[in-house]
């Protein structure tokens, strides 16, 4: 996430329902990013889509593993890099198929297109 306009953050935290609060988590992610998605997947991972950096719209993808420590690891990019866009999982099957859609890309703006990114 991001705090201002300047900083870019590479740090995870979860939000706990109970308590109100978002609760640190010491693993960071790879890549500094804000205004991305996090979509839970059916096999409980966690995929950090796309984002702004700081300079410009990025196409990385980052998947969190909450059972191995809260492990990143790099998988595939997106075709076009994006920020301020959705994420609808559409497949509850196998490790999960997301729809990713609309917003930003630096030098362009505003986004109309969608891909289908299978994990």
């Amino acid at each position: 996430g991001s705090t201002n306009s300047i900083t870019y953050l590479n740090t995870l935290a979860l939000f706990d329902v109970e308590t109100l609060q978002f609760v640190p988590i010491t693993t960071t992610m790879l890549s500094p990013r804000g205004w991305h998605t996090s979509t839970l997947l059916p096999n409980g991972k966690i995929l950090i889509i796309g984002g702004f950096d700081g300079s410009t719209s990025i196409s990385t993808c980052e998947l969190i593993d909450p059972e191995n420590n809260y492990a990143s690891t790099q998988v595939a990019s997106l075709k076009v890099a994006r920020y301020i866009h959705t994420a609808t999982i559409l497949s509850t099957s196998g490790n999960g198929t997301v729809l990713v859609c609309g917003g930003y890309k630096t030098g362009i703006g505003a986004l109309n297109s969608c891909e289908v990114y299978v994990v």
